[in-house]
């Protein structure tokens, strides 16, 4: 069944990665709303969050549809 896993680069990094693997699903797709150090997630705009989440949506479709 395909599966992707959204989230922020921070956190794919730091756990997402390891916890696939755990689980037996090295080849995870994640969808990445890219943060970066210093620029965390609720500090951006309505605006700023929605425009990434416009872009990880896409990013979804495609890994369903198998794409990516």
């Amino acid at each position: 069944m395909p599966t992707s896993v959204v989230a922020c680069d921070l956190l794919i990094n730091s756990t997402g990665k390891a916890t696939a693997r755990l689980h037996g699903a090295p080849n995870l797709p994640f969808v990445v709303l890219p943060v970066g150090p210093g620029a965390p997630i609720q500090d951006l705009s309505p605006e700023e969050l929605k425009a990434r989440v416009m872009e990880a949506a896409d990013q979804v479709v495609r890994i369903l549809a198998g794409e990516l």
